[in-house]
């Protein structure tokens, strides 16, 4: 009787680390046959049809050796295109809303956090700089370079993919202002969504100004919905 127990029991622990090592087994073969290339297209082209989305995002300008203006905001792009941005743009502490033409900023000469202003047929930012950093999935990625799949890595068991784009070109919206652009970009081999990315360019007016964005993207095509603060 107790040899049939302890037979049992072998069979059991046997089944699970069979079924343990068909699993493991089938999750490396997922991983080590995954098409780098078809992972940036698809990523990239999920990246435009995006409905909603939050980041995080820091820039440094470099305006010469020893100045320097950083931006640290938070994000948010509901389901119909309205913006939150909360934090500071180059030094300066800022809150703000977009609902189509209408823009709302936080009254800082006041104490009162009730305070808005309100100003109606506000069209976007038309600073290049600045539409990268408030807009960055309809703004960042370059419209042309050449992309290298650089390695892969297993961070809090989730594979990240690390693409390196080189925009020789420089055909991207700002520029006008910045040239020498590159990219870093890490896509997440779970949902195959761009997951954060850092870009490093060089100012044209200035040969010792250099900027660096670093944004994280956070709960893409949710269902995030903004309501305009009451004045």
């Amino acid at each position: 009787m107790k040899f049939q127990i302890k037979r049992l029991w072998f069979m059991i622990v046997a089944i699970i680390i069979l079924v343990a090592a068909s699993w493991y087994g089938y999750r490396y073969w997922q991983e080590s046959s995954v098409d780098t290339d078809a992972l940036w297209s698809h990523a990239v082209n999920q990246m435009t049809a995006w409905d909603s989305y939050r980041y995080t995002l820091t820039t440094e300008f470099t305006l010469d050796n020893y100045r320097q203006a950083e931006t640290k905001i938070n994000g948010t792009c509901d389901i119909e295109g309205n913006l939150h941005i909360y934090g500071e743009i180059m030094d300066t502490d800022l809150e703000i809303y977009q609902f189509g033409d209408v823009y709302y900023r936080q009254n800082t000469s006041t104490d009162k956090d009730s305070d808005w202003i309100i100003l109606e047929n506000s069209p976007l930012p038309n600073n290049e700089i600045l539409l990268m950093e408030l807009y960055p999935k309809q703004y960042l990625l370059p419209i042309d370079g050449t992309v290298e799949f650089i390695e892969k890595e297993k961070v809090d068991g989730i594979m990240e993919y690390r693409y390196h784009v080189t925009n020789e070109g420089n055909q991207t919206v700002a520029a006008d202002y910045l040239t020498d652009f590159a990219y870093d970009i890490t896509i997440n081999g779970e949902t195959g969504e761009i997951q954060q990315a850092d870009v490093t360019a060089r100012s044209k007016s200035n040969p010792s100004g250099r900027w660096k964005l670093h944004v994280v993207f956070q709960e893409v095509n949710t269902a995030i919905k903004l309501e305009a603060p009451q004045p």
